[in-house]
């Protein structure tokens, strides 16, 4: 896959490592040095509330650069000062966004009084959060239409866990007080946000001039049009993450949520392979339906889907066969999760499994197909986790996700599939899915006692499995060929 390949690896490598922070301090330090599923719990619906609410504050200019930055780049223009028209989008949406939550803050502040108070005690954070959030969104999107995705993974998987973990242990060894402690968590989304625009500046020299009668023309009523249809799916698509625990929060407490995010955030790790090939996938994309190069379009879905159903089956595979291990490292009150995180696992294999067909479809010219989709997800989304949260607790969350996830994701086969003749599934496919069920007889192996050998010993074992399949059947040449010892191997 070329530059997909190239940026690919090293957004993986680094969202790795940003896994492996982030277990370290799920497992260890927050249950550990935090000493309260609650404050875990504020965390998450602070970062999950804003994150929603950053959505709308760029008002689509993220989405306008993905799909129309090969119009807009020009090096000797600075891009017509498109770095800096980025920012004036964002400042006025924020604006519009603060004006909202004052003169609507009674009725959000009703609705976490009862289960969730303590988040109304940081309520003025929201009028500054979201901001802060907005502006990593767009320039990461700015620095991944200019092929530089890496540093931006890289701050954000692992210096930003470094930064709180920091503030968690200057918070228990009684340095910090709980309001100083939640300033520093949201603080070092900041840090985050003034190094990638240092970055940025060094790679780009962006400018502040902004090219205004560049853009008087650029605006044209379609692009207007999908800024518009935009601002709501990425709401959808990113808000489909989180809006379980902002609903959570009137529904069960802050405990709750905590424990919640602590089991799903195993399943983290699979999302990694499918969010760094569409950090650069969205720009090759929109460039190949730029010259209408079809063939390129259908190798890349092709391939995404080939790859990622690998992966995700490997670790789906991992997760489920050592979920008794991985609950029982964590404190006894986290058992509760374990379902969670298991259903949340078959629901992010459905998503890996196929492929990167949402950039396919959102910087194609019917654009509004995914804004259409989206709307069914959202909308299942809310109605489901409404009916299943008060009757099944945190689970029903959980099952919520994998109705619309699965629902979603069939929809855009579907449309793929009818609309581009596009169908990426073939013997590979079944290959991958009887490897899939072959290693998930590993559960059934009676557990070691000790949950770090049993982990261990099972990995191994789904390991071996899955290399033999992967070699034996040429799965992933492309990523085999280029490992000697795995090369020289003949099966």
């Amino acid at each position: 896959m070329g530059i997909i390949a190239k940026q690919g690896i090293l957004n993986s490598v680094f969202s790795y490592i940003g896994v492996l922070l982030g277990f370290l301090t799920i497992v260890y330090v927050q249950p550990i040095f935090l000493k309260s599923t609650e404050i875990i719990g504020l965390t998450r619906i602070l970062v999950s509330f804003s994150f929603m609410a950053a959505i709308f504050i760029p008002l689509g200019i993220g989405s306008v650069t993905v799909r129309f930055f090969p119009e807009i780049k020009n090096t000797n223009t600075k891009h017509h000062g498109h770095f800096f028209l980025m920012f004036l989008f964002c400042l006025i949406g924020s604006a519009f966004l603060s004006l909202f939550f004052a003169l609507f803050k009674d009725n959000i502040t009703a609705f976490y009084h009862v289960k969730s108070p303590l988040f109304n005690e940081f309520y003025y954070l929201v009028f500054v959060f979201p901001f802060i959030l907005a502006l990593i969104m767009v320039y990461n999107i700015y620095s991944a239409s200019l092929y530089k995705t890496a540093f931006t993974v890289f701050l954000n998987e692992v210096l930003l866990r470094v930064l709180q973990i920091g503030a968690i242990f200057i918070y228990y060894f009684g340095y910090f007080d709980l309001k100083q402690f939640i300033l520093a968590f949201v603080s070092a989304y900041l840090i985050q946000l003034l190094l990638l625009m240092g970055y940025i500046y060094r790679v780009d020299k962006f400018s502040y001039k902004i090219n205004w009668s560049f853009y008087k023309t650029f605006f044209s009523n379609r692009v207007i049009l999908f800024s518009a249809l935009m601002i709501f799916t990425s709401f959808a698509s990113i808000g489909i993450k989180m809006i379980d625990q902002v609903i959570m929060g009137h529904y069960l407490s802050l405990s709750s949520i905590g424990i919640y995010a602590t089991s799903i955030f195993m399943v983290s790790i699979m999302e990694v392979p499918i969010n760094s090939l569409e950090r650069i996938s969205n720009t090759v994309a929109a460039n190949s339906w730029a010259i209408n190069d079809l063939d390129n379009i259908k190798k890349i879905y092709y391939d995404s889907v080939r790859v990622l159903m690998l992966i995700g089956g490997y670790l789906l595979c991992g997760l489920i066969c050592c979920s008794n291990s991985i609950f029982q490292i964590l404190p006894e009150e986290f058992e509760i999760g374990k379902n969670c995180m298991i259903v949340m696992a078959l629901c992010s294999f459905v998503n890996l499994s196929t492929g990167i067909n949402t950039t396919i479809i959102a910087t194609s010219h019917k654009y509004f197909v995914i804004s259409v989709f989206l709307f069914v997800l959202i909308s299942t989304s809310i109605i489901t986790n409404n009916w299943l949260i008060p009757k099944y607790g945190i689970i029903g969350s959980a099952y919520s996700t994998f109705i619309s996830i699965g629902t979603y994701n069939l929809l855009k086969v579907i449309y793929l599939w009818y609309r581009l003749k596009m169908l990426p599934y073939n013997k590979t496919s079944l290959i991958i899915i009887i490897t899939i069920l072959f290693s998930g007889l590993v559960y059934f192996i009676p557990d070691i006692a000790n949950p770090y050998f049993n982990i261990l010993f099972k990995g191994t074992v789904i390991t071996i499995i899955f290399g033999f399949s992967t070699i034996k059947f040429k799965i992933a040449e492309e990523v085999t060929s280029k490992i000697p010892i795995l090369k020289s191997i003949k099966l």
